[in-house]
């Protein structure tokens, strides 16, 4: 199990940058529709939340809490696992 910290941090850290645009424009009184900004905002939460998912699972920590502790597991694992360094 190996990853590239440096680089999910740096990850994490351009969407959280993008998504601070987003709220405030749809934290402010809407003159038109926001739907597309609504999906990216959702598609941008998903993002970081994964990576700070496989960041948590790297340290042995979990990231998100669950009823099930093995189900919370596999989860973060099959998150790991799309994020996962292939060895060359």
């Amino acid at each position: 199990m190996k990853i590239d910290r440096v680089a999910r941090v740096r990850d994490l850290r351009a969407i959280e940058a993008e998504i601070r645009p987003i709220k405030r424009v749809l934290g402010a009184t809407w003159t038109r529709p926001m739907n597309e900004e609504q999906r990216r905002l959702s598609w941008l939460r998903k993002r970081a939340t994964e990576l700070c998912m496989v960041l948590a699972f790297a340290r042995g920590r979990l990231h998100v809490r669950g009823p099930s502790d093995e189900r919370t597991r596999a989860l973060h694992a099959e998150v790991f696992a799309r994020y996962e360094e292939v060895p060359l």
